[in-house]
């Protein structure tokens, strides 16, 4: 909760997403293609990056996106989150994605912390899947 705190306090979603549109400015022509993966956070961050000159962006558990409905991705985007999300409703945030054209959203049927093997929530099944889904995913995008 502290992290969290110091996060909306300090840094906040506009300063991070800033900061990550920098980094891709900063490295466009240095690299033939930009992906961003993000946990939680850096999920929404990707979201919110996904117009602005990056080829792709997968996201875990973005729960914010749902404050940024309103964007339309310019990149294949997929995002990953849990069916059994105790601060949000996620079937309503796959709803409201559902029509976005770059955006591929897959409710997985488990609780916020599948994909850290550090979690009591870890499914250890789910986590290969998507990681399966993820690779083939990047491969697809990148030709």
């Amino acid at each position: 909760m502290e992290d969290y705190h110091y996060f909306m306090n300090e840094i906040g979603f506009a300063g991070a997403h800033r900061h990550v549109c920098n980094i891709v400015d900063q490295n466009r022509d240095k690299y033939e293609r930009i992906f961003i993966i993000g946990f939680s956070v850096g999920a929404t961050i990707a979201w919110m990056t996904s117009g602005h000159g990056v080829d792709g962006i997968v996201g875990f558990y973005g729960s914010r996106i749902r404050n940024y409905t309103e964007i339309e991705p310019a990149c294949a985007s997929l995002l990953f989150f849990a069916k059994h999300e105790k601060s949000f409703n996620a079937l309503d945030l796959q709803q409201k994605l559902r029509d976005k054209q770059n955006a591929h959203v897959e409710m997985i049927d488990a609780e916020h912390g599948f994909m850290n093997p550090y979690h009591d929530a870890c499914n250890f099944n789910e986590y290969h899947q998507c990681l399966k889904r993820c690779k083939d995913f990047l491969k697809q995008i990148a030709g």
